[in-house]
């Protein structure tokens, strides 16, 4: 979907173009960031399921943790917002009815009359071809987990993990990354968001740096920059 280059948030109110960023959005398995300001302070995560271009309509995904499905009525205000790619999305709209699938609930809502669309520079992620084997190990006091990295910029890195793994948003782990054969890189970070993928059965997180020194810093740009020239030569 072509944007204009401006850093300013753009308001996106044409039919046509929301629904190609919401298919956009859904085909990159983006977690949305899902409150419902007038029933609970909580923020839960859904996705979307399925976009329908034909009657403006937007089906998500059931409420995570599962005791926000509860606060989700009809008539009841939602606000969205996801980031992905460097790109902050965000939307208010209504729960128009609920539905119920193999056991998993499901909201329709219909089209929202603006989506902003913030392109944000400060961190611009590069994918992380799976041919390069590059995970990462996060510790903490209770648990050890491996997870493979999907992207990386110097702000972070997006990753996937196996679907019942105890990743929860807000959590910090010490984080030693291996990628693209060079020397592990330790980090502290915070898990920023968690999604679990019932398609693929695994689960998509968004990890922060937490005060990266500059030795680090500069480790970690120089591996952005590497992967940003394989990613040119293989294109």
């Amino acid at each position: 979907m072509a944007m204009n280059d401006s850093n300013e948030p753009q308001r996106i109110r044409k039919a046509a173009q929301q629904g190609r960023l919401l298919n956009q959005l859904k085909d990159q398995h983006c977690p949305l960031s899902v409150r419902i300001p007038a029933l609970t302070r909580n923020q839960y995560t859904s996705a979307i399921v399925s976009v329908d271009t034909r009657r403006s309509r937007l089906y998500l995904d059931e409420l995570n943790p599962a005791g926000g499905h509860k606060h989700m009525q009809v008539g009841s205000e939602v606000r969205i917002e996801t980031r992905a790619h460097g790109v902050e999305t965000r939307f208010k709209t209504r729960v128009e009815s609920i539905g119920e699938e193999d056991g998993i609930s499901y909201y329709v809502v219909p089209f929202p009359e603006t989506i902003t669309y913030h392109q944000r520079r400060a961190f611009h992620r590069v994918p992380v071809r799976m041919t390069l084997q590059s995970r990462a190990t996060l510790r903490s006091e209770s648990a050890e987990l491996t997870v493979r990295l999907t992207d990386i910029s110097v702000g972070g890195f997006g990753g996937t993990a196996s679907g019942d793994a105890p990743l929860t948003s807000g959590e910090t782990y010490r984080c030693e990354l291996e990628l693209h054969g060079a020397d592990p890189l330790e980090a502290d970070v915070e898990i920023r968001h968690v999604h679990r993928d019932r398609v693929r059965r695994n689960l998509r997180f968004g990890a922060l740096f937490l005060n990266l020194d500059r030795r680090q810093r500069g480790r970690v740009e120089r591996l952005v920059m590497e992967l940003e020239r394989e990613l040119i030569r293989s294109t």
